[in-house]
């Protein structure tokens, strides 16, 4: 089909060429010029222009169908990336968390090993009395 599509834009283009050098011929001479199509050549020259305005016309609806799409998709990204933006705050703000907490933590342990180590001190001074 492409093909065919091809072949005729180019024999399209080929008769507008011709037609533009004929009519730069033609304003160039004093006198001006007639040329003669037959009938089935003009059909032919009105296919091909009927076609081609057809897929102008669907070249034109994808444009538009792509054009939504990027619409869409840049949308898409914008909420993307403003998601992405508050994740990493948040992970900022519980990476910080987790810090403190674990700080926390290691210094409950600390003083809880040092309340441990002062009570065997402090029931080994007691046994050693006697009590």
């Amino acid at each position: 089909m492409w093909k065919v599509f091809l072949r005729r834009l180019c024999i399209v283009a080929l008769l507008f060429l011709l037609s533009v050098l004929l009519l730069g011929c033609a304003s160039a001479s004093a006198q001006e010029r007639m040329y003669e199509i037959t009938e089935s050549e003009l059909t032919l020259l009105e296919e091909n222009l009927s076609e081609l305005s057809n897929v102008n016309d669907g070249q034109r609806e994808k444009l538009w169908n792509l054009q939504e799409m990027l619409k869409a998709s840049e949308t898409r990204l914008e909420a993307s990336e403003k998601n992405s933006r508050m994740l990493s705050v948040k992970l900022d703000w519980l990476s910080k968390e987790l810090t403190e907490q674990t700080s926390s933590l290691e210094n409950a342990n600390r003083l809880l090993q040092e309340y441990e180590e002062e009570e065997r001190r402090t029931k080994g001074a007691l046994s050693g009395k006697g009590i």
